[in-house]
């Protein structure tokens, strides 16, 4: 029959054995009381919410681009908005927080293998999360995503070279064409986006940011407005100097004009107006204030006698209407001058309304 063995505290307190007797029971209960805790950790799940975005990206490919929403410009990028749900234990999941706020919750996946398509790939959300958040390195797991697939349109990106640069300018006339330098720089576009610009014109033209000569010198390079007939492209050269002679500086000159009617020729005679009268909505429309631009010089010599402003009337116009007449008036200029309107044409309301008969 085994004894029992029976330990006593016999130990003189604080003496050496007593001490080892001590630090052995504390070391037991800490390990012990780790134990428990990681235990408790991993078999304790919790479901946390985060919200990121997922950059997807090209960058493991110099010639490929991809397209924006609408299919009308190349763009070296496209964020797509998640929210999801991750399960995992609170440690873990709270470091995963930690490092997607020190990301700027920006999630980068490069799609370039997936290839240009005429069609849009279609990707699981859930798949690009778990390889850009690196959710497996943090032992945590996908409950939901949302949206669930992230749609990618991928094209070639080509090199156009020798596309002709065009000084866009207001405010003056110049003694000669104006000197860009370089005359013609290369672009980077789609390959599919090419060709809808071939489509839309023959000769395609990159243009200056507009300068308006009146106030504004063009000493400093000046901007190339990344698109051709409204299509996104991107310049190899972004800026160009311009070199300019001035002729003369445009100017805008504003006045009142008087509204006239055109009649057809045979209204004299017909007795037209003697049974229709003209009636105005607003006397005040038909003496409009016209912005006019052109030369200094032209301006100066512009008179209310060398514009004319009138509406045309026809037969039609004799139809008994609910409401009003509305029509553009017609400007002209003195042809001498070299003058053009600003602003569009003014509009006037009216109507013919029939004269009450007269009494016997």
């Amino acid at each position: 029959m085994t004894k029992i063995r029976v330990y006593t505290e016999d130990h003189p307190r604080f003496s050496r054995r007593w001490w080892l007797t001590q630090g052995r029971n504390l070391f037991w209960v800490a390990v012990i009381s780790i134990l428990i805790w990681i235990y408790a950790d991993i078999e304790k799940s919790e479901t946390w919410d985060y919200s990121a975005k997922i950059r997807l990206n090209t960058e493991q490919a110099g010639n490929l681009m991809l397209l924006s929403e609408d299919n009308k410009a190349g763009v070296t990028f496209k964020e797509v908005d998640v929210t999801f749900k991750v399960a995992g234990s609170s440690s873990n999941l709270y470091e995963f927080g930690r490092w997607l706020k020190s990301k700027a919750a920006i999630l980068e996946h490069d799609v370039s293998v997936y290839g240009p398509s005429e069609t849009p790939h279609v990707i699981r959300a859930e798949q690009v999360l778990q390889r850009a958040g690196g959710l497996e390195k943090f032992g945590l797991t996908v409950n939901t995503i949302s949206p669930s697939v992230i749609e990618v349109k991928l094209d070639r990106r080509i090199r156009v070279s020798d596309i002709p640069v065009q000084f866009d300018y207001i405010g003056a006339t110049l003694d000669a064409d104006p000197v860009v330098s370089p005359q013609q720089v290369d672009i980077f576009v789609a390959e599919s986006l090419w060709k809808i610009i071939q489509k839309l014109t023959d000769k395609p033209v990159l243009k200056t940011r507009q300068v308006d000569l009146r106030n504004e010198q063009t000493d400093k390079p000046l901007e190339v407005i990344p698109s051709i007939a409204g299509v996104a492209v991107e310049p190899e050269t972004k800026t160009v100097q311009v070199a300019v002679r001035i002729s003369q500086r445009i100017d805008t000159k504003s006045l009142r004009v008087a509204v006239g009617v055109v009649t057809p020729a045979g209204w004299g005679e017909d007795g037209t107006w003697a049974e229709y009268a003209l009636v105005r909505k607003d006397p005040l429309e038909w003496r409009p204030q016209i912005t006019v631009r052109g030369t200094k010089k032209d301006l100066d010599q512009l008179r209310p006698e060398d514009i004319q402003a009138h509406v045309v009337l026809g037969d039609e116009d004799k139809k008994p209407v609910a409401s009003w007449l509305e029509r553009k008036v017609v400007i002209r200029f003195r042809e001498q001058l070299k003058l053009e309107l600003v602003g569009g044409n003014p509009t006037v309301k009216f109507k013919l309304q029939k004269r009450s008969p007269a009494p016997p």
